[in-house]
């Protein structure tokens, strides 16, 4: 009983994980895919008014937290905001946490993407990008450990 006590709690957690976060999407990201996520996971989410119908907030609102765009350079930029490429969204949902923002700046060169729905058995290689994920997954900091995996942090990865 517990254990499904867990499980809820997790689930309900994961359909949290954007709450509190204001997105705005700039025009060349792929609009509807990405509003749907947010608002999924509990995020607000605007985009130009001219582009659609539906924008709730502007561009130059000062509460907006998160920046979705698709361009190596975005000026002007405004302090406090987060740039970010769209697979930030993706990957933060798949991760079921909201995954460190400096790997998705634009013009950095993003991180594979990684299936969550592959789970790696005793004795499969896994990349050093999952070792990564599951540490931040446990709350550890994965620039403090080496990339070798252990038989334990395999099998916290079900």
């Amino acid at each position: 009983m517990d254990a499904r006590k867990q499980e809820q709690e997790a689930l309900e957690k994961h359909k949290q994980l954007f709450e509190g976060l204001r997105f705005f999407l700039n025009r060349e990201v792929p609009r509807e895919p990405l509003a749907f996520v947010i608002r999924c996971f509990g995020g607000q989410v605007s985009w130009d008014k001219s582009l659609c119908i539906g924008a709730t907030y502007d561009v130059t609102d000062p509460s907006i937290t998160h920046h979705i765009v698709d361009r190596p350079r975005v000026e002007p930029q405004v302090v406090g905001r987060y740039y970010l490429q769209p697979q930030w969204v993706f990957d933060s949902v798949n991760a079921k946490l909201c995954l460190p923002v400096a790997d998705y700046f634009p013009g950095v060169l993003l991180p594979p993407h990684l299936s969550p729905f592959v789970t790696e058995q005793e004795g499969d290689y896994v990349p050093p990008e999952k070792l990564k994920l599951l540490a931040l997954q446990r709350g550890e900091n994965p620039g403090v450990r080496g990339p070798e995996a252990t038989e334990a942090e395999l099998g916290g990865s079900a």
